[in-house]
């Protein structure tokens, strides 16, 4: 399995490097861009953890979309004008974060893209139709996720969306300034995160605070169920509540299929 996610790793490393040489020149600048992607430990999160590979398969599908665009907005290919939008499809059916491909094309029509602003601003309309079509049929079918303080939906939540952005970029920052990974933080309380950023830039060291009197053991009774973001967490905790009356604890296999269902 995890020789599967370091084949995606190397395949979106090889994208990377080719949308540097494309963009950059064959320059050295392009080859080391590349060898810092793969060497910074903050993308290894992917490989190491299995159920997080749609990402990598997300970027690779988005870096395919970036190389499309580029030659369509360059080389006024047609073929490029229409792969570019579904590749961009493609991320966004492998995951949610593949809209940060559009990120990238944004990017490309305000610093690279050629000609008056109202035809850069055009070259990003195939995108946004997608991006559109893709949150109708999103909605539509009930994908999600709501009662989760690590996901925050920019659509439904705006407002808690903005804070939120307002509080986690700096920790993103961290990740890029200092070698301390960004993602430990969103598993912090919101002032044990001040802490961590505050700390890491003074000094690059932190350690654990307050967040740890924040949790405790809870009694099967005492669970909000229907609270519960995601269905494999509930699934999970009956089965183990379920095996501990029995005091057996097998292996279990099957699928989740319950949806998450918007809180009323």
């Amino acid at each position: 399995m995890h020789v599967h996610s370091l084949l995606w790793f190397s395949a979106v490393a090889l994208l990377i490097a080719t949308v540097y040489r494309r963009l950059l020149g064959p320059t050295w600048i392009a080859g080391m861009a590349a060898v810092m992607y793969v060497l910074d430990e903050n993308n290894f999160m992917p490989v190491m953890f299995i159920a997080n590979r749609n990402a990598l398969i997300a970027l690779f599908f988005g870096m395919l979309s970036v190389l499309a665009h580029h030659r369509w907005r360059r080389f006024h290919s047609r073929p490029a004008a229409v792969a570019a939008p579904l590749l961009f499809l493609l991320a966004l059916f492998s995951a949610e974060a593949g809209l940060a491909t559009f990120a990238y094309l944004f990017a490309y029509a305000v610093a690279l893209e050629r000609g008056p602003v109202a035809k850069r601003a055009l070259s990003l309309a195939p995108t946004l139709c997608v991006i559109v079509l893709w949150r109708i049929v999103y909605n539509a079918l009930g994908y999600g996720v709501a009662n989760v303080g690590v996901y925050v939906d920019p659509v439904n939540d705006p407002v808690r969306y903005a804070l939120a952005l307002v509080e986690r970029a700096p920790l993103m920052l961290t990740g890029l300034l200092t070698p301390l990974s960004p993602d430990v933080p969103y598993f912090l309380s919101t002032a044990a995160r001040a802490k961590f950023f505050i700390g890491a830039l003074a000094s690059g060291e932190f350690a654990a605070g307050e967040e740890t009197l924040e949790t405790r053991l809870f009694g099967e009774d005492e669970i909000p169920w229907g609270e519960l973001a995601f269905p494999v967490v509930e699934t999970t905790l009956r089965r183990y509540f379920r095996d501990a009356r029995e005091k057996v604890f097998p292996f279990h296999i099957e699928d989740i299929t319950v949806r998450m269902k918007k809180a009323e």
